[in-house]
């Protein structure tokens, strides 16, 4: 053969019988399976992300049969197409990523938010919808991994190839789902014996020993026996395989006793997280902190009115919690994610109730946060935010307030044994204010010397001899308003909250101030109305092992009821509870009547419209179409850029052949130079066939000649392929041009 002289002086011992179009042997079918199930690590990998427990993993029908599904296709049209086609690897390659493109649109249809989706994997609160554009990306890196380790097992090159992918996909698991809860401890030991069974199949399956030659024997040698390496390299070779043999067999040990920590940093019990590099902040639809607007919504100058239905009496309603105060306001520095319709829950802190209200908003012209009786975990619209410390769920700018939302929650019970023993953390090292000495006075005056949680009841004890204000409120909540508090010795619930937080923290206590409603019942079983009158503000304090739990220090005498006969106003009961947060032996409550026209909205659900389809289809269409340029591309630049100038001289020979053969030339491998030629004459004008002609002595020089070529004749045979190329698709037609630049025949007719 003309064009092969090159290969038997550089002889590619890697390149399996599927790299030639042949059928996988029994070794390579194996490696390739156990490829596959390597990449299948990544699935529990990922599935914390998802809020799927480890036991779950592959059989959850919203998670494990979609990942499954997509590592299957992978594996069967790749083993497919090497058994059944004569396609170039490459060509495989694009083929099968165009079969797991199109299977994880018209599976997950993700639809347009795909564009997304990679920046919102490693941005979005977590846990994330199995159903939404991010576990299309995910399907899409699993797919991904699973042909990076089928495809590799398929060749005999190094046996630990196939590994490389899928570890990279299980890493990338294992750091997004780090925040959400470790991996399965069998997951590292997985790993380490599909790594052991690589390296057995490809010693197994391996060829002839390098320096044997296939084919007739030598010679004077026994009929059918390979010439056997030399005898320097058995000893160590045989010192390679005890090594290795005892390195898995240790790797597997400690993957065993350490599980998932085997894949974790140095020093860390946990996979990095990969999300502490992404930050994409929402904004807030409002950016006024709630506290602030206590006058205006108490007085009825800022319409705010909301319906509330649930099957227990809703005490509070949480809006919004302020932890930064700067001397005049409170205000948040909350974090806010995207999420989907499940929100992270808070750090376990003992049993919890669930509730589950409906709510329905009348005014929503001054709402920016969901309200909720505890901490939300999950909601019916899609599309908002959550702060992932504080569990606030905020409405994003320029997005309408869902004018109709269920909304799942958690409320900490913690008995009063509990309460009277519990340890208050540590409040901040340092505060953005610098606190009075005149309140400092006051505070160590009222709590005493202890710090506990009984100084802290005393400390909101203070102000029961207070009076509360309700007709003209004033506002302000800062170090004045407090002063003037303490002198007056009445307030509104925005000061007393503030005055408490405030001289908590001096004391060192981790505090915050919340900012809710009070809703009342409407006269109807389990519909409570809260209006803008109904705002209230309260107190969280953070205790070890506890969570928050939060104290009211607003009075219940008044300045308009004091000295009268009739009762005060309605207050919750003061007996704090613990921050809402899941736990166990917490019975769920019955869920509260169902109402018309409730919104259940998933992103990714439903039925895609035809056009999207349409759109899906094409673009799966032009993505396998521009395989063929882009394969055909980096083999020319392959090709041009060898090292060795008779290699280069080879290449543009047969880059040439193959733009023939595009442009519609009846030309074969086994030509001559001068058969080409004559094949080229009366096709095209002379001034190709005089290329031709040129290049070919330049191919017949390094192919045959004793002392090969030089670099300067090699690049002098790529000009003038570069010259026959372009003469070749300047002379077609526009749609045979087209056609020659998406034809895939050349990409098998000859050798890479």
């Amino acid at each position: 053969m003309l064009n092969r002289p090159d290969e038997a002086r550089h002889p590619r011992d890697d390149a399996g019988p599927a790299a030639r179009g042949s059928r996988p042997d029994r070794w390579q079918l194996g490696r390739a399976l156990v490829g596959a199930g390597l990449a299948a690590t990544a699935v529990p990998a990922f599935a914390p992300a998802f809020g799927v427990g480890p036991g779950g993993a592959l059989t959850d029908w919203r998670y494990g049969p979609v990942l499954l599904g997509a590592i299957g296709l992978v594996t069967a049209s790749t083993l497919l197409f090497a058994a059944g086609t004569r396609l170039a690897p490459v060509n495989r390659l694009a083929v099968t990523l165009g079969v797991l493109v199109g299977f994880v649109l018209l599976v997950v249809a993700p639809g347009w938010a795909i564009v997304r989706a990679t920046r919102q994997l490693l941005s979005a609160a977590l846990p994330l919808e199995p159903a939404g554009p991010e576990f299309a990306v995910v399907a899409l890196v699993v797919g991904a991994a699973t042909l990076g380790a089928v495809e590799p097992a398929l060749r005999r090159r190094a046996a630990l190839l196939p590994l490389v992918a899928p570890l990279l996909a299980v890493t990338a698991g294992l750091s997004v789902s780090a925040p959400a809860g470790p991996p399965p401890g069998w997951l590292a030991p997985a790993v380490a014996v599909g790594a052991a069974g690589l390296l057995v199949l490809g010693r197994l399956g391996a060829g002839p020993p390098a320096g044997s030659h296939p084919g007739p024997p030598p010679a004077g040698g026994a009929g059918g026996e390979q010439p056997a390496a030399p005898a320097s390299r058995a000893p160590y070779q045989r010192l390679v395989g005890v090594l290795t043999t005892v390195g898995l067999t240790g790797l597997v040990v400690v993957a065993g006793g350490v599980g998932a920590e085997l894949l974790a940093p140095a020093g860390r019990t946990a996979p990095a997280e990969a999300r502490q590099f992404v930050t994409e902040p929402v904004e807030p639809r409002m950016s006024t902190s709630p506290l602030a607007l206590f006058p205006a919504l108490f007085s009825g100058k800022r319409p705010f009115s909301v319906t509330v239905t649930s099957s227990q009496p809703p005490q509070r309603l949480r809006y919004v919690t302020l932890e930064s105060f700067d001397g005049t306001l409170w205000s948040t520095g909350a974090r806010y994610r995207h999420a989907g319709t499940r929100f992270p829950p808070g750090p376990a802190a003992g049993p919890a109730e669930h509730r589950t209200e409906l709510i329905r908003v009348n005014r929503p012209e001054v709402v920016g946060w969901l309200l909720s009786s505890g901490r939300p975990t999950g909601v019916s619209v899609a599309g908002l935010a959550v702060d992932e410390a504080s569990g606030d769920v905020v409405v994003p700018a320029g997005q309408p307030v869902p004018a109709q939302y269920r909304i799942d929650s958690v409320v900490g019970v913690v008995d009063e044994e509990r309460r009277r023993v519990s340890v208050p953390a540590d409040g901040p090292a340092e505060s953005a204010f610098a606190a009075p000495e005149d309140l400092r006075t006051w505070a160590r005056q009222v709590a005493g010397g202890e710090r506990s949680y009984a100084a802290l009841e005393r400390l909101a004890g203070h102000f029961a001899d207070y009076r509360l204000e309700t007709a003209e409120p004033p506002g302000g909540h800062g170090l004045y308003q407090i002063r003037e508090l303490r002198r007056t010795r009445v307030g509104t619930a925005e000061q007393y909250a503030s005055a408490f937080a405030v001289l908590a923290r001096i004391l060192g206590y981790d505090v915050r101030v919340v900012v809710g409603f009070r809703p009342r019942p409407t006269g109807e079983a389990g519909r409570y109305r809260a209006e803008g009158r109904d705002v209230h503000a309260w107190a969280e304090v953070r205790f070890d092992g506890v969570g928050w739990l939060d104290f009211d220090p607003t009075p219940t005498r008044t300045v308009e009821t004091e000295g009268a006969d009739e009762p005060a106003p309605e207050q919750p009961e003061r007996r704090p509870s613990a921050e809402p947060t899941p736990g166990a032996g917490a019975a769920r409550t019955a869920d509260p009547p169902a109402a018309a026209g409730a919104t259940d909205a998933r992103p990714g659900g439903g039925d895609t419209p035809w056009p999207v389809g349409v759109a899906v289809l094409v673009g799966v269409v032009l993505l396998v179409g521009a395989a063929v340029p882009v394969a055909k591309s980096i083999r020319r630049r392959r090709r041009r850029g060898a090292v060795d100038p008779g290699r280069r001289a080879l290449g543009a020979w047969r880059e040439t052949v193959e733009r023939l053969l595009d442009g519609g030339v009846a030309v074969t491998r086994s030509q001559t130079v001068g058969e080409v030629v004559g094949t080229v004459q009366g096709r095209f004008d002379e001034s190709v066939a005089h290329a031709v002609r040129r290049l070919g002595g330049l191919h017949e020089e390094a192919a045959f000649a004793p002392g090969g070529i030089n670099p300067s004749a090699a690049d002098l045979a790529w000009t003038q392929a570069d010259l026959i190329r372009a003469a070749v698709l300047r002379q077609l037609p526009p749609l045979a041009r087209l056609r020659a630049l998406l034809n895939p025949r050349s990409l098998g007719s000859t050798p890479r």
